[in-house]
């Protein structure tokens, strides 16, 4: 079976709500009630998703907290 490698979901995250949006990290770290440190050690690949993140980047973006948790445990394996 071929492996790839999964994206980790800071890089997901930076590609969906970044590109040509307008919006700042500070802007959006603020909406998700994290702080803007904490938000680029994500986006930087420096931390992974937590459940708190993922529900919380449900609730802001309008999915699941699983589908990133999901993408999380892709990237770890």
């Amino acid at each position: 079976m071929p492996m790839h490698d999964s994206s980790h979901p800071g890089e997901v995250l930076c590609d969906g709500v970044f590109k040509n949006s307008g919006i700042t990290v500070t802007d959006f770290a603020n909406r998700l009630g994290f702080t803007r440190v904490a938000l680029l050690h994500v986006l930087n690949a420096r931390a992974a998703v937590s459940a708190g993140m993922a529900v919380r980047l449900g609730a802001v973006l309008g999915g699941s907290a699983e589908s990133w948790l999901t993408m999380q445990a892709n990237y770890d394996l």
